[in-house]
């Protein structure tokens, strides 16, 4: 069942293996203005892996975050991959938080192992009508394929104890079939039913089309 944060589905699902054992050390920063105003937050993570079969030293994680005022944020944030030695993410986004109104652009670069670069742009938008009712979007672009691989649309609503989420969501993935390079398309429906603090429930109805249908 996918999950929901703040409108957005991320799907996030349960693991099936055992969370690997380990210890990190967390360094977080803050930095004010001469008024007192929060401007620049600073963290950084070292995981580090007691399992025997794991390489010992995990990603790195380093994000610098900038409060240029209250509507604008700037972040960077990247992972450090010390068995590969490269970075295996690094990712820039701006946001704008405009009441009703939110905005964050970003782009993301990954290079996990021995995988393929990916670097893609990221369009997120959320706006609130009223106490109790947002509408909220997300548009992907891959930048090495030059595609859109993925939107969304969402509508949720939201009261004291509990709220709902109704999305449309469309994912493009590209193949490689015997005729070349194609792609599979994933649409679907999701709709999530919290009722706090017992827990929610959620439905996925997707359709999945692929190169030879």
């Amino acid at each position: 069942m996918p999950s929901f944060d703040h409108g957005e589905i991320t799907e996030e699902f349960v693991a099936s293996d055992i969370e690997k054992e380990s210890v990190s050390a967390k360094l977080v920063q803050f930095f004010y203005d001469s008024n007192g105003r929060k401007i620049i937050r600073h963290m950084f993570k070292q995981p580090y892996y007691i399992e025997k079969d794991m390489y010992k030293y995990g990603d790195s994680e380093n994000s610098i975050t900038y409060y240029v005022n209250s509507a604008l944020t700037l972040e960077n944030d990247f992972k450090y991959s010390h068995e590969y030695k490269q970075f295996s993410k690094v990712q820039t986004s701006a946001s704008l938080n405009y009441w009703p109104y939110k905005a964050t652009f970003m782009h993301t670069h990954l290079k996990e192992g021995k995988e393929d670069r990916r670097s893609y742009l990221t369009a997120r938008f959320d706006t609130n009508f009223g106490k109790y009712y947002n509408i909220f979007g997300r548009v992907d672009y891959d930048l090495k394929e030059r595609f859109t691989s993925e939107w969304q649309l969402g509508f949720r609503v939201s009261r004291k104890c509990w709220d709902y989420t109704l999305s449309y969501k469309e994912t493009v993935t590209p193949k490689l079939t015997s005729a070349g390079i194609d792609t599979v398309t994933k649409k679907g429906i999701f709709l999530l039913f919290n009722l706090y603090p017992i827990g929610g429930v959620g439905y996925e109805f997707t359709h999945e089309k692929r190169p030879s249908e």
